[in-house]
């Protein structure tokens, strides 16, 4: 297994939450996330930009949310969303499975893992649906059009406004 260590999480840390205690071959990267990334047959990810990552990298994912109660309450009532990662989003489908605050338990966790493993009907759905996804998001270079379109509209502003 591999791990990626944010920046702002100590080794130290990480060994206090289970890293010393398990019996499994964890390697700790601090660096080249997208190479790591790109080595897995799988992944478990919080929601956020790395999903989007991870489906650009076509690796299957199951994505883990937890808040706190009283920040969960009030977000739901506020958002109105179907999803919260940003692949299902994208796609406005289920491609990745949510588990979400009490269903966010290690043993959930496994479960849906399990049913991504190499072979198994649901990864090749997910793989395909991944593509979908990136074809979804366009070529590279979206924040540079995105730069050259801001700049377009503000010399456009400029111009209506002499």
């Amino acid at each position: 297994f591999v791990l990626p260590r944010a920046s702002t999480v100590s080794l130290e840390e990480l060994e206090k939450a289970g890293l010393a205690a398990t019996s499994l071959q964890v390697k700790v990267m601090d660096r080249n996330h997208y190479a790591m990334m790109s080595a897995c047959d799988l992944s478990l990810a919080t929601s956020g930009t790395v999903t989007l990552e991870l489906a650009i990298l076509g690796c299957p994912m199951v994505v883990a949310y937890r808040l706190s109660p009283l920040t969960h309450f009030i977000g739901k009532r506020m958002a109105k969303v179907s999803h919260v990662s940003l692949v299902n989003l994208i796609a406005g489908k289920k491609v990745v499975p949510e588990y979400l605050q009490e269903k966010a338990s290690p043993a959930e966790l496994a479960r849906g893992l399990e049913k991504l493993l190499p072979g198994e009907p649901r990864r090749d759905r997910m793989v395909s649906d991944l593509a979908m996804v990136r074809k979804k998001l366009g070529k590279r270079g979206g924040a540079d059009k995105t730069a050259l379109l801001a700049l377009d509209l503000i010399d456009a502003g400029a111009h209506s406004a002499s």
